[in-house]
């Protein structure tokens, strides 16, 4: 439950699919290329100072034949959105 009584206080929330490779054979699932995808983020209204940011999965689909390594980020964060950034 979220009780927020001050005006002060604001919190957007949102969910993404930055890549989906497995089904096209893309360079996150076949090992090649810059392995980076980046998405620009627009909170659906500004904030009057810039937020903090917390991104996380919500799935993570590998194989079995390499490690898994990920760094997800919120980068470029200002007032009005940020950029969504997953690297391996």
């Amino acid at each position: 439950m979220k009780r927020l009584s001050s005006h002060t206080i604001g919190m957007d929330q949102g969910t993404f699919e930055l890549f989906s490779d497995f089904q096209e054979g893309g360079e996150m699932w076949t090992g090649s290329g810059p392995r980076k995808v980046s998405r620009a983020v627009e909170f659906s209204e500004a904030f009057s100072t810039q937020p903090m940011v917390h991104v996380s999965l919500s799935m993570w689909d590998m194989g079995n034949d390499s490690n898994a390594r990920a760094d997800i980020r919120a980068e470029n964060v200002t007032e009005t959105g940020f950029d969504l950034v997953f690297r391996t």
